[in-house]
């Protein structure tokens, strides 16, 4: 009988291998930007000028840059079509990018990233600012992350806050400016991407919900 108990639970490894390896599968993309050849339609908020496509510079080849006005408004790059709409998917995901500034002086904290759906923005305060050289940022989609609502001082978001955004959403911010010293600042933007959470796969849980069964029915005979 023991035999058999060690045979049992080795038939049940393939099944189990399969559920692990799928959930450390890469997760699935909702939308990127890698800047390779055009602004892919982001564009900016607020006062920044000199707004452009670059084919060289990036992390690697092109990005997109602007450069602040300096009117005491904070600007932010604006995310096109592809990465509105309906982004339920993304929840427990991840959103990431890169950034970098010509100078890294003088900077200040602000929300860093903004998403907005259905009238109710949640705001995302990273706790290090762009440097010189391209600096990679990644925040994951969810409450625990520590995400608030409105500006970074406001209430912390809930499942319902994110799910009433995210089930529409009509606006994604990044901040371009990151320098309050008179004068022009200037930034760049790479590599943005909006990765799905973590959704369990119907086939290996079959699999697996199969294997057990196939264990406890050989167990029931052995009695």
């Amino acid at each position: 009988m023991i035999r058999l108990s060690r045979r049992l639970r080795h038939a049940a490894l393939p099944a189990l291998f399969a559920l692990s390896s799928t959930a450390s599968a890469a997760l699935p993309t909702l939308a990127s930007s890698p800047f390779d050849s055009d602004t892919e339609g982001w564009t900016f908020l607020n006062d920044a000028r000199y707004f452009a496509w670059s084919p060289r510079d990036g992390n690697p080849d092109g990005h997109i840059h602007g450069t602040d006005i300096a009117n005491d408004q904070t600007w932010y790059y604006v995310a096109p079509e592809a990465f509105r709409g309906n982004k339920l998917a993304a929840l427990n995901g991840t959103l990431s990018y890169d950034m970098l500034q010509d100078r890294a002086t003088g900077q200040y904290d602000a929300a860093d990233v903004i998403l907005i759906g259905n009238g109710v923005a949640l705001v995302w305060e990273f706790d290090y600012n762009p440097a010189e050289t391209w600096t990679h940022f990644s925040v994951t989609l969810n409450p625990s992350a520590g995400w608030r609502v409105g500006d970074p001082l406001g209430d912390h978001a809930t499942d319902d806050d994110f799910h009433t955004v995210l089930s529409d959403l009509s606006a994604l911010y990044i901040r371009g400016e990151y320098r309050n010293l008179t004068g022009f600042d200037n930034s760049g933007l790479d590599n943005v991407v909006l990765l799905a959470g973590v959704v369990p796969e119907p086939a290996p849980v079959a699999l697996l919900l199969g294997g057990m069964a196939l264990i406890g029915v050989a167990a029931r005979r052995l009695r």
